[in-house]
């Protein structure tokens, strides 16, 4: 897997409708960015404070989680797809 800075984010292609097609055909970014109702965000970094708290919750769920067998706990990020394909 390659990892690339876009140059330009998708902002605005097309006036403001991106589709899924089109979002997942662009090169991976270490940006981290959402496809919301047509329009791609990209996020600011996280707060430390932020992390901290992401940390901890992590962390007491993977105890819950292993006590359980009931899976694993990721912490970084990770594609999710809300809409039907």
């Amino acid at each position: 897997m390659k990892l690339t800075l876009a140059k330009e984010p998708l902002r605005g292609r097309r006036a403001g409708k991106v589709t899924l097609a089109d979002y997942l055909s662009t090169p991976e970014t270490v940006l981290p960015q959402e496809l919301i109702y047509g329009v791609v965000e990209v996020a600011d970094a996280p707060l430390v404070n932020h992390q901290r708290a992401v940390l901890r919750f992590a962390m007491a769920f993977e105890r819950y989680a292993a006590d359980r067998a009931a899976g694993e706990v990721l912490i970084a990020p990770v594609d999710v797809i809300l809409d039907p394909v």
